[in-house]
């Protein structure tokens, strides 16, 4: 089950981290005037089988099946489905699902929507204004909190920023997954432009034939507070890119002396990010071309031909040599290159391992098959059992 609880307030309320309280598995937040919009995900399996749908007939040839299914109930308020859901879903997710359940009596809509090919049901109800379901108050305060740990609570506090472009909506704030994040994080991202290179990302790396892959991301910087000073504002922000490591190749701890490969440790090296400003010429001016620049060597062939780049110089850290009785200050080398270095935990091999891990794995893959198949027997039995069941209630009528 996934949940996603996202508050929209008015920039200029300009509303302060340190009313998020982050905690290990709840997140309170407090005087916080925002719209709000609680996105509930749920799986088939974790919702009740009770109601049929209708599927819609498949008109276009370029569809073999539709997706779609279409339920109706006439529904004169939210009090029956209210008590529905306290009745039937709420007993095994605790008090907190009851009060979810209770606040939307003040919501202004709830959508429903069940998709067919991931077999999940999407509940949305959204509050223009803080409401308990039963009075409405000038602000939110409430704690947030996750029902288990196979839940997922994801929270936004964001609100409108200036667009670069005017067909555009940005937004930005504060983003915080309960239980994994120890305190509000804001990423600053708008969008990934471009991926090329090894897009596979559960190929290891000695399964990989190119060298790597790049992305090309538009950040989104945040604008200075208007209660802020220009000597306030330090001009320093964040940008959180979360990426993926590929399965390095494992060591043979019996034919290596190294301390990091007894450990079970590879060291990896991820180069610094390119970060520049692309300016785009108007229309109808005139933009000078260099004969002798060289182009299209990466991600400036990307853009197109009237783009000027503005490069951002990284501050490296200096690293101090000692030669003799001379100090020498290096740019490159180690602590003054522009990679950063990750230890990386690896799969040991040698001493018999492989042993191990072989049988692990053909036992684990056993247990699987088994229980996918005890899965499949069991759901064509209780659908005969069904039929067989309709069949002798429409018979005894």
């Amino acid at each position: 089950m996934r949940e996603r609880i996202t508050y929209i307030h008015n920039p200029e309320d300009d509303y302060e981290p340190k009313n998020i309280q982050v905690q290990q598995d709840s997140l309170g937040i407090k005087a916080l005037k925002a719209a709000k919009e609680d996105r509930l995900t749920a799986g088939v399996h974790e919702v009740p089988q009770e109601e049929s749908f209708i599927k819609l007939p498949v008109l276009s040839e370029r569809f073999a099946t539709s997706a779609s299914f279409q339920y109706y109930q006439s529904l004169l308020g939210l009090e029956d489905l209210i008590t529905y859901i306290s009745q039937k879903i709420c007993p095994s997710l605790g008090e907190q699902c009851h009060r979810k359940a209770s606040s939307l009596r003040g919501a202004n809509y709830v959508d429903l929507d069940f998709d067919t090919i991931s077999q999940a049901l999407d509940v949305r109800a959204f509050y223009s204004r803080p409401t308990d379901g039963i009075s409405a108050s000038e602000s939110w305060t409430e704690q947030i909190t996750r029902p288990n740990k196979d839940s997922r609570v994801e929270v936004g506090i964001l609100a409108t920023e200036k667009s670069t472009e005017p067909e555009s909506l940005t937004f930005g704030g504060f983003l915080t997954v309960i239980g994994e994040d120890a305190k509000p994080t804001s990423k600053n991202l708008r969008s990934i432009r471009a991926v090329y290179g090894e897009t596979d990302l559960e190929a290891p790396v000695y399964a990989t034939k190119k060298w790597g892959s790049a992305m090309l991301i538009e950040l989104a910087p945040p604008l200075p507070s208007p209660r802020s000073s220009a000597k306030q504002d330090s001009g320093i922000w964040h940008a959180d890119i979360p990426l993926h490591l590929r399965y390095l190749p494992p060591i043979n701890i019996t034919s290596s002396s190294s301390s990091e490969d007894k450990q079970g440790i590879s060291p990896a090296e991820v180069p610094w990010p390119v970060v520049f400003w692309a300016c785009t010429a108007e229309e109808g001016t005139k933009m000078n071309v260099n004969p002798f620049d060289r182009v299209s060597l990466g991600y400036d062939g990307l853009f197109g031909p009237r783009t000027m780049f503005y490069h951002f110089k990284p501050r490296i850290p200096p690293m101090i040599k000692v030669v003799g009785e001379m100090d020498m200050e290096m740019g490159l080398g180690r602590g003054g290159e522009l990679v950063e270095r990750i230890d990386v935990p690896v799969l040991m091999i040698g001493e018999g391992r492989e042993w191990w891990i072989e049988m692990g794995t053909v036992l684990v893959v056993v247990a699987g098959f088994l229980w996918i198949t005890w899965k499949v027997v069991g759901s064509v039995m209780l659908g005969d059992k069904k039929t067989a069941d309709r069949n002798g209630e429409k018979k005894s009528q």
